[in-house]
């Protein structure tokens, strides 16, 4: 059984970059929303996209729309990086 560990959510780098070059006022404006780094404990990385959702729904809605704009899935926005890495 996988041990629960720490990630952190953020926007993924491909959507950023296409968010910066087709719809840059919209980053600017909701830049600090989609950069900051959210919190969730998760046993994978794919779970913890799942439970972001659950645990952020406000914030998960600004994802919901960069996802829907750029035509990706939900997923590929998200980024999670572990907050300590498996040795």
């Amino acid at each position: 059984m996988a041990k629960v560990r720490k990630y952190y959510i953020s926007i993924s780098g491909t959507a950023r970059r296409l968010l910066r070059k087709y719809y840059p006022l919209f980053y600017n404006v909701y830049g600090k929303v989609l950069e900051k780094m959210y919190p969730v404990k998760a046993r994978n990385g794919e779970e913890a996209k799942k439970l972001f959702k659950e645990q952020y729904p406000v914030v998960s809605i600004f994802y919901e729309i960069v996802a829907e704009k750029l035509e990706i899935p939900f997923q590929k926005v998200l980024r999670a990086y572990p907050a300590y890495p498996a040795f």
